[in-house]
């Protein structure tokens, strides 16, 4: 029997395309001997992905939140704010020809 801990994060990898059971028992176990430094880099870099980074409900492209790039000191949106709710990414500014 597995800690709880353990078992959460071979089930957690087994959510990613092309992982089983037994690749994700390997990741899952290869992670223990991570250094606490390196753990902590992945950990920040999937909450990072949750809260800073969202698909385009037109194109499926990924872009950064606009309001992550310029934190405010307060919060800019009300807690019921849906990330899709029309912040998109700027592509790129118009060209001086075209303005």
């Amino acid at each position: 029997m597995l800690p709880n801990s353990v078992r959460k994060l071979i089930d957690s990898f087994k959510y990613l395309p092309g992982i089983g059971e037994k690749t994700a028992e390997r990741l899952a176990f290869s992670m223990l001997n991570f250094d606490d430094d390196v753990l902590t880099d992945f950990s920040d870099a999937i909450i990072g992905v949750r809260d800073k980074i969202v698909r385009c409900s037109v194109c499926n492209n990924i872009s950064i939140l606009l309001y992550t790039l310029f934190p405010p000191k307060s919060k800019p949106f009300p807690d019921s704010f849906s990330k899709s709710a029309g912040i998109t990414k700027i592509d790129r500014f118009p060209d001086s020809k075209n303005v």
